[in-house]
């Protein structure tokens, strides 16, 4: 009866031990798991909202300027002593009709709003 009483004893404080040690790691595991889907939406948010702002930057330094000058009118072959600059005010491409050249002499740049502008008249020597 003494062995047994002693037995029950060793398995007693052996349960206890390992109880109070699983509770530990139980807690830690619950603490682990409840916050989780906290960090995973604040990280979805995160990239959700850095990902619109990278999109709009493109957007709005790279896409936008190519859509506008896309949208605007292309003419080809245009010979300058028949077609008048007032005519093709809308262009967004001209393509000139062989032997028209830039007067580079007569040309000048203007500085306005971080735009650099330049002018040239166009000439055709056919």
């Amino acid at each position: 009866i003494a062995a047994f009483r002693s037995t029950a004893a060793v398995v007693m404080i052996c349960s206890i031990v390992v109880g109070k040690f699983q509770k530990r790691i139980h807690r830690r595991a619950l603490t682990y798991f409840s916050w989780w889907p906290l960090w995973n939406c604040l990280v979805v948010l995160l990239s959700a909202s850095g990902g619109t702002s990278f999109g709009h930057f493109q957007w709005f330094s790279e896409l936008k300027p190519y859509r506008e000058v896309k949208g605007l009118q292309s003419y080809k072959d245009v010979n300058p002593a028949v077609v008048p600059g007032v005519q093709i005010q809308d262009a967004g491409l001209v393509e000139f009709s062989d032997g028209v050249d830039i007067d580079r002499a007569k040309g000048g740049c203007f500085v306005g709003g971080g735009h650099t502008y330049c002018v040239a008249p166009i000439l055709y020597s056919g």
